[in-house]
């Protein structure tokens, strides 16, 4: 493991967009993924969905501003600009643990936002015993076997297009803006974040997508998961509210999380709204510090 104090960030990007990373933790042959900590106290784990590896920063820095947490980030394989081989949601979802073993953090509080979800869930039926807690945030199944998961791929059919003709940026870009996120927006809030995307889009496209698509636990695996799960879903229709449904469907004693956050994108544009609801969960399970 690599630990340093705060030093100047990659020359590949800009001075105010990312720290050196705290720690880099081998998971492969060919990946090495970098981690971030911030903070002291109960062990938070943040695991970020499609495009933007460092999306979750904000809501990890201010999370730890509480006093409460110790907030771990990092990058999934294949981003940071470091193409890898195809990968397993499985195989993704170990990486979490052995994330926590190089840090030597025996249990934490794992929360996966939009596709990273799945990892969570994942890792909920691997790993019970290495989770405090277990929390998806406005996330959606990608398996076409669900409704959710077929509109989620309908609603992508012109960024899965763009992506085969292998104009990756613009792919990323005709998914985005649908959902409200220009570049504009992102470069404004996260500085040097859309051309980083731009060198990881390849990776959603042609690594994540398939390995996504493929995968679907069943409703009994579910329902016989033995850490306390949530879900949040910052809308009252679409897929990701669908999801919810679904999953409540399928374990009864899901907990159902509550925000004033109205964004998919919220942990750049309502911050404190989602530092509130992880907050509010964490103490809700008695484990905070």
């Amino acid at each position: 493991m690599k630990s340093t104090e705060t030093e100047p960030t990659k020359s590949s990007e800009p001075a105010t967009a990312i720290p050196e990373p705290t720690a880099t933790v081998k998971v492969s042959d060919k990946d090495e993924l970098d981690v971030w900590v911030v903070g002291e106290g109960t062990p938070v784990v943040l695991v970020h969905g499609a495009l933007f590896y460092y999306l979750l920063r904000p809501l990890a820095e201010e999370l730890a501003k509480t006093g409460d947490y110790k907030v771990i980030w990092y990058n999934r394989r294949g981003y940071r600009g470091e193409p890898t081989e195809p990968s397993e949601v499985s195989d993704q979802a170990r990486d979490i643990v052995k994330i926590l073993d190089e840090l030597e953090i025996s249990t934490a509080h794992v929360l996966g936002h939009s596709a990273g979800g799945h990892y969570v869930l994942e890792l909920a039926l691997q790993a019970p015993d290495r989770l405090l807690s277990a929390a998806m945030l406005d996330f959606t199944f990608s398996s076409p076997e669900t409704e959710p998961g077929a509109m989620i791929f309908k609603m992508a059919g012109p960024a899965i297009e763009k992506a085969q003709a292998g104009d990756f940026e613009g792919a990323a870009a005709a998914m985005l803006v649908p959902m409200g996120i220009s570049k504009e927006l992102i470069e404004r809030e996260l500085p040097g974040s859309w051309s980083a995307m731009a060198k990881d889009a390849q990776t959603w496209f042609t690594m994540d997508i398939p390995a996504l698509g493929k995968w679907l636990p069943t409703p009994a695996k579910v329902k016989a998961i033995d850490v306390p799960l949530a879900f949040l879903s910052v809308g009252k229709a679409g897929p990701m509210h669908m999801t919810g449904q679904l999953l409540k469907k399928w374990r009864p004693n899901l907990t159902m999380l509550e925000s004033s956050a109205t964004d998919h994108f919220f942990p750049i544009t309502a911050t404190a709204e989602g530092v509130a609801v992880i907050d509010n969960w964490i103490k809700s399970q008695g484990t905070a510090s």
